[in-house]
């Protein structure tokens, strides 16, 4: 089976789980400097947090926290992470009471401490320091030390695939753009990102591109073998791919 084949279907199949779900960004302009340097709202908020009455922004933090500290904030926007960081900083600065009273709330059986005991050792974060604070800020500098993932455009998701493939014409300028010729505004698109979705196991690629993408490669495989021999050939000359996948590939019993 040649390589170019074997790289794209376990890409394809790497990718095929949906993608992870993320909090609501709804609340992410809400003014945090605002809320911790006034007394009265940053009252409302720990309160809320506490287990009484909240704003419908604070209702979303309180519902959100345990699965955050759970997942690392892995579901959270950029906005959030960088706002968590903030408000880690001025409780441990400012409000070490409450800390010690969120830690009681959230962490009462010391779990996070020692699910994340070795992540903060990497991090150089103290293991005497109070527990709760010691999670959150395991949680806090894991998931901000990384930006999240650009997704690849949507605009050219409602190109009919079967039309290019089924007609000789539109494929035949189709593969001619991959192959370094003129090219559509959507087959210099694929073009362009072909290499980055090879390398990444198509992490930015939608449910759609997945799709699309599947149907591509069990297309060439079936009717245009010759055409996947010139393919490989300039997306995977060295045969780095292959090394790369070659283990993935066996767990879908692939041989390359």
């Amino acid at each position: 089976m040649k390589t170019f084949l074997v790289v794209c279907l376990v890409a394809v199949a790497a990718a095929a789980a949906a993608p992870q779900a993320k909090y609501t960004t709804k609340y992410d302009n809400i003014d945090i400097d605002e809320i911790l340097n006034n007394e009265r709202l940053y009252k409302k908020y720990f309160d809320c947090l506490k287990g009484g009455k909240c704003t419908p922004d604070g209702k979303e933090l309180r519902e959100i926290l345990p699965d955050a500290l759970a997942t690392g904030c892995s579901k959270c926007s950029e906005a959030q992470r960088k706002g968590s960081e903030k408000v880690i900083k001025f409780l441990v600065e400012k409000k070490p009471a409450d800390f010690a009273v969120l830690e009681k709330t959230y962490d009462p059986s010391g779990t996070f401490r020692a699910k994340y005991q070795a992540d903060a050792k990497k991090l150089g974060i103290s293991e005497t320091m109070s527990p709760f604070f010691f999670v959150l800020a395991v949680a806090a500098l894991a998931a901000v030390s990384a930006t999240p993932q650009a997704m690849y455009t949507t605009k050219y998701d409602n190109v009919d695939l079967d039309e290019i493939l089924t007609n000789e014409r539109l494929y035949k300028k189709y593969f001619e753009c991959l192959k370094g010729g003129k090219c559509t505004p959507d087959g210099k698109e694929l073009k362009d990102i072909i290499p980055d979705a090879l390398q990444t196991e198509c992490k930015k690629c939608n449910e759609k591109q997945k799709k699309g993408a599947e149907k591509v490669i069990k297309y060439l495989l079936d009717k245009k073998p010759a055409d996947y021999d010139i393919l490989e050939k300039m997306y995977d000359p060295e045969g780095t791919y292959k090394k790369k996948y070659q283990a993935e590939a066996k767990k879908h019993g692939i041989n390359i």
